[in-house]
């Protein structure tokens, strides 16, 4: 019998995700797990931040304001959290600036909670994903 490895740690994850095919129920189950807050808008997540306290934030990297909501978050935050960028288009191309991982949505949970336990880990290096998940 196989022990399944936990995530260690109880983080907090924000999702900025407007599109609601990003997250299946199988990422919910994921999430169950943590403290989320799933903000609609860039401006709900940099409203919510500083009192939140993210661990991991999940951007859909096709928000017209990405990039200033990337920059904005840096500048409010005390920690560093992991920045995963969600695209409803494939692997290719390069990691958008400020970004750690990749996911294609609809997010597929394995990855999701693969990251999720990396970090919960105190892993300090970044997870090589599967080259279909990750630019």
């Amino acid at each position: 019998m196989t022990a399944e490895i936990l995530c260690p740690k109880l983080m907090s994850v924000l999702a900025v995700l407007p599109r609601a095919e990003s997250c299946g129920p199988a990422v919910l189950s994921v999430l169950k797990g943590h403290y989320t807050l799933f903000c609609p808008s860039a401006r709900c997540a940099l409203e919510s931040a500083p009192d939140f306290a993210p661990d991991v934030i999940l951007i859909d990297s096709d928000l017209p304001d990405r990039d200033d909501l990337v920059d904005g978050l840096y500048e409010v935050l005390a920690s560093e959290p992991i920045f995963v960028a969600v695209s409803s288009r494939g692997s290719g191309g390069e990691l958008p600036t400020g970004f750690h991982y990749h996911l294609t949505a609809p997010i597929a949970a394995s990855e999701l909670d693969q990251i999720l336990r990396h970090i919960g880990h105190g892993n300090e290096t970044e997870l090589a994903l599967t080259p279909s998940s990750r630019h």
